[in-house]
């Protein structure tokens, strides 16, 4: 931790859940006894918005207005979003390079990007139209991640010179009604201290809640009969869904150089396979191996990691294997227990043949709330991404719910199996896993508790804050 109370300024973007995000972050930093202030980013980009024609004079005037800011109240650093700070300010060159504001200010001061996805994908893709500027490799920006593999494609890929894997934290009063007692919202505890018990997990309406957000494909005519199987071929699923992208992917080798486009083709066909393989072994260390394995292709792997706009794009389709694997491992389990499914999507056709009970409701304000009405949490990380925790194994713990994980690389280093949170590698394990749970309130009410004290104890942003200072 620093020896002193820093000034921190957070650049806040409009929204619900990332923006609850980073002010849970900043409750982080507050706690440990910094001084946090705001830039609502809101303003500038209405501004830009509605006088397009003086974007330049508008950034300019808020780049003065931030560096005045910073000197007189003697910043120390700032946090921002994913990259929103950078289009939202002036920057400049020195020695030829291009670097931040941050840089040029007197003394030169750190910005945070914390990305709450890798940058492949977040703002729809505008890290694209920033990398070509060299700007990442500016002294002053440093960024976290997730994951260090995601980290490790930043800085070796899309050029930035400070990247770094962080697991993620969680707002445990804003998930657990406040203040750790969960009867205020009807989540059901019996005692004052919040601790949860055995009569108020009976009394929970559902066996299982999983949030699901939009982009998910709908189902095709082979996975809807794997679901009505006990043991469902999720191999054969996966494979489908990547012989759908296959042609699409080998074609992306025309878009490199002649001498490589062949070794290309066979170093995406050696991808995909691995993915089936072994989808959680993060994409560099494919290339590497394939480089091991087959040193003729190392001109096309080094083609590939040279070039960052055919890496995210073949890497992207690559993962889209997995494009199902949310819905599909949902569906097969609402069909057996009574669930809930909540979040701004449309699964209508992946629900056909669900069990009675099981609901479907719009994305709501409080989620921890909406996993309190269900003994189990499942998580299942989406198709884009190797390696790392997703946020909702801590949300659904910091909830009051068990989490029930689909096994990630790295979830059993934040959680213990079989006393604060099942991890499943089938679908059938999974299912097991959930009827012992949810049939056996005693045992959830003590995983949900252990759960909740693990997150309190190594999971909050206030512990997430001190590691990044």
């Amino acid at each position: 931790m620093a020896t002193r109370a820093l000034t921190i300024v957070f650049f806040l973007q409009p929204g619900k859940v990332s923006r609850d995000v980073m002010l849970a972050i900043r409750r982080g930093f507050e706690e440990l006894g910094h001084t946090c202030l705001t830039v609502e980013l809101a303003q500038i980009w209405n501004a830009m918005a509605s006088q397009p024609a003086r974007e330049a004079e508008i950034l300019t005037q808020a780049t003065a207005s931030v560096i005045k800011m910073f000197q007189s109240r003697r910043v120390d650093l700032s946090i921002g979003m994913w990259h929103n700070a950078l289009p939202s300010l002036a920057h400049g060159t020195r020695d030829g390079k291009m670097v931040t504001c941050f840089d040029l200010m007197t003394p030169p001061t750190p910005h945070v990007m914390y990305w709450l996805d890798a940058p492949h994908w977040s703002n729809s893709g505008t890290v694209r139209q920033v990398v070509p500027t060299g700007v990442f490799r500016a002294p002053m920006l440093y960024s976290f991640v997730n994951n260090e593999a995601t980290a490790e494609e930043m800085r070796s890929v899309l050029g930035f010179r400070h990247a770094s894997g962080l697991a993620y934290g969680v707002d445990v009063a804003a998930m657990s009604g406040g203040g750790g007692a969960e009867g205020v919202d009807g989540g059901g505890v019996s005692d004052s201290a919040g601790v949860i018990t055995p009569e108020a997990m009976a009394a929970r309406e559902f066996d299982l809640a999983f949030s699901l957000g939009p982009g998910d494909p709908g189902p095709s005519d082979l996975a809807l009969r794997e679901l009505e199987r006990d043991e469902p071929d999720v191999r054969a699923v996966r494979s489908e869904q990547a012989t759908r992208v296959r042609d699409e992917l080998l074609m992306m080798s025309d878009r490199a150089g002649a001498g490589v486009r062949d070794g290309l083709r066979e170093v995406f066909e050696r991808l995909l396979a691995m993915q089936l393989d072994d989808r959680s072994e993060p994409m560099l260390r494919r290339l590497e191996r394939i480089e091991r394995d087959e040193p003729r292709l190392t001109a096309a792997c080094e083609a590939l990691r040279a070039d960052f706009a055919l890496f995210i794009d073949a890497t992207a389709l690559v993962r889209q294997t997995e494009a199902v694997e949310r819905a599909f491992s949902f569906a097969y389990l609402a069909r057996r227990c009574k669930a809930l499914l909540f979040g701004d999507c449309n699964a209508g056709a992946w629900l056909a043949g669900a069990a009675a009970g099981t609901r479907v409701e719009s994305f709501a304000p409080d989620q921890g709330a909406m996993y309190r009405r269900a003994r189990v949490g499942l998580s299942v990380m989406r198709w884009q991404d190797d390696v790392g925790v997703h946020l909702k194994p801590l949300e659904i713990a910091a909830a009051g719910s068990v989490p029930l994980v689909a096994r990630r690389s790295g979830i059993e280093a934040m959680f213990e199996r079989g006393t604060e949170c099942e991890v499943f590698d089938t679908l059938a394990g999974g299912l097991r896993s959930l009827r012992g749970i949810s049939g056996d309130p005693a045992r959830a009410a003590a995983m949900a508790n252990a759960a909740r004290t693990r997150v309190v104890r190594d999971h909050t942003w206030k512990q997430r804050a001190e590691a990044m200072v």
